[in-house]
């Protein structure tokens, strides 16, 4: 996707809303992964979750030179641009089917953990020593021990270093157990345990996040 890297440079070397242009960008990109200045950059999981944060956080880093820097830090430590109109004028522009994978990416790693932090926050409730109660969060969500659990993922996904997932070997970790809940969970548990994240993101996940599934 150079083209696309340089028509942006170039949009926003010639005064374009730097906002508007990294949004276009994003509304183009098709490119799964690359490597740049020596990191891997992985923009799908499992070709059905679209992660446009990551991708917005590459795209901010090409014109840098071209954006505040307060701005630039933000975004690349969010992963969001600053302004919530971007994200409605995104919603109009992306196509049904990369707003689709968007919606995977939200359900299944946002919201999944979501599941699980909410699960913490009742066991931090119930016992002083919930750390080492991780393994029941995940019998009791997933319905097997985390081990089990990491053991299979890692066979399936065909991890080669098992002892360190990078960031994006966890999203597919966490996708995969996304999947796996949907496949395995008795129906209204799941959609309760669901309910309960997607409340849960309404009053404490970014509004920009949030608008594009509405």
């Amino acid at each position: 996707m150079i083209s696309l890297i340089k028509d942006l440079r170039e949009n926003v070397h010639n005064g374009d809303n730097w906002h508007k242009a990294i949004i276009d960008c994003i509304v183009l990109w098709v490119t799964k992964e690359e490597f740049y200045r020596g990191y891997k950059y992985s923009y799908w999981i499992d070709n059905e979750a679209f992660d446009w944060i990551t991708l917005t956080e590459r795209l901010v880093s090409a014109i840098k030179s071209y954006i505040p820097k307060n701005d630039y830090n933000n975004v690349t430590f969010t992963g969001l641009l600053p302004s919530i109109e971007s994200y409605s004028y995104l919603k109009t522009k992306i196509s049904k089917t990369k707003l689709s994978q968007m919606r995977n990416y939200y359900y299944g790693i946002i919201i999944e953990n979501f599941i699980y932090h909410y699960k913490l926050i009742q066991y931090q409730k119930n016992t002083l020593d919930y750390i080492k109660q991780e393994e029941s969060f995940y019998e009791e969500i997933y319905g097997k021990k985390l081990n089990l659990l990491y053991d299979q993922f890692i066979s399936q996904a065909q991890i080669t270093n098992r002892h360190k997932l990078n960031i994006h070997e966890y999203k597919k970790f966490c996708y995969w157990l996304f999947k796996y809940r949907i496949k395995n969970s008795d129906k209204a548990k799941m959609a309760s345990e669901t309910n309960l994240a997607l409340n849960n993101a309404q009053k404490n996940l970014d509004r920009r996040i949030l608008i594009l599934f509405e």
